[in-house]
């Protein structure tokens, strides 16, 4: 039976097995080189936006559909004294052609996401304009070779908000035995990362050092499961379609 655990990196994996641990009544304590805020993290930046993993796996797809169905409680019911860090928006998919919906992918029968189709006509001159979405416009998609356009609405995540409010969640409950984000400790390996677990009287370690692991594990194959991190304020980048309701 689990007496303490030690969680090494707080960027949102570490972050959120923290929360569960505690959550399952497990002391622990997490440890952080630096914290989720520093540029040099990739959690900081991740935009949050929910899309469907690039993979078959019955256990990605689970992990996928729990992550949504948090995310849209978390927005119907945000943090007490927290501002909100989630939100929905649209999310438009063009394509060239008409895609069956017999011939869809799974995630696309989510009732949540509210999943659509529509021409390219349809969607420029109708479904967006009713919407007042900026998007571009139907010559605009026939000379890119767009004719079909598939949208749906999906949670977006404001990240720091999210990191910061996870912290205080961490370091407020009566099981946290300690946390420190900016220890500058790196480990060379996961045995020397155990080492340190047993120091500290923990008999589970967690390793949520993302790709850091390239290094601890020594395999250079490691890669970012999702592509490059786009880091932007949304509430402050310039806009390419400025009307006059715009803010």
């Amino acid at each position: 039976m689990a007496s303490k655990a030690l969680v090494v990196g707080s960027g949102v994996n570490g972050l959120r097995t923290t929360i569960e641990l505690l959550r399952n009544h497990i002391p622990t304590i997490l440890h952080s080189p630096i914290p989720p805020s520093h540029p040099a993290t990739c959690s900081v930046g991740a935009g949050g936006l929910w899309m469907p993993y690039k993979s078959s796996a019955p256990q990605i797809t689970t992990w996928s559909r729990r992550t949504l169905l948090h995310l849209l409680h978390r927005n119907q019911h945000p943090p007490k004294n927290d501002d909100r860090d989630v939100e929905i928006v649209p999310v438009v998919l063009p394509r060239r052609n008409a895609v069956p919906e017999a011939e869809r992918e799974e995630w696309t029968r989510i009732p949540e996401l509210n999943f659509r189709s529509a021409t390219a006509e349809e969607f420029a001159n109708g479904v967006a304009k009713e919407r007042s979405w900026r998007v571009p416009s139907l010559d605009e998609l026939s000379d890119a070779g767009y004719g079909h356009c598939l949208y749906f609405d999906t949670p977006i995540v404001d990240a720091p908000r999210m990191i910061a409010s996870m912290i205080r969640e961490i370091e407020s409950h009566e099981l946290t035995v300690d946390v420190n984000l900016e220890t500058g400790e790196y480990y060379a390996s996961l045995d020397d990362m155990i080492c340190r677990g047993r120091d500290l009287g923990c008999n589970l370690v967690f390793n949520c050092t993302g790709l850091g692991s390239r290094v601890i594990c020594k395999d250079e194959t490691l890669v970012g499961g999702r592509g490059v991190i786009l880091h932007y304020d949304r509430r402050r980048s310039q806009r390419r379609f400025r009307g006059e309701n715009d803010v």
